[in-house]
């Protein structure tokens, strides 16, 4: 049972730790995205 609840635990920390590496990367991805939104609105609003 020791080894089930060891195995589980592993699992779990992978599919933690695959899920924030995703997280981290839509976050990058949708701050780069306003980003270049708000580049592109101050641009546009000066000529």
């Amino acid at each position: 049972a020791e080894a089930v609840a060891r195995t589980k635990a592993a699992a779990e920390k992978a599919a933690a730790e695959k899920t924030a590496k995703r997280t981290k990367y839509m976050i990058f991805a949708g701050a780069t995205l306003i980003i270049f939104f708000l580049i592109y609105r101050s641009r546009r609003s000066k000529s």
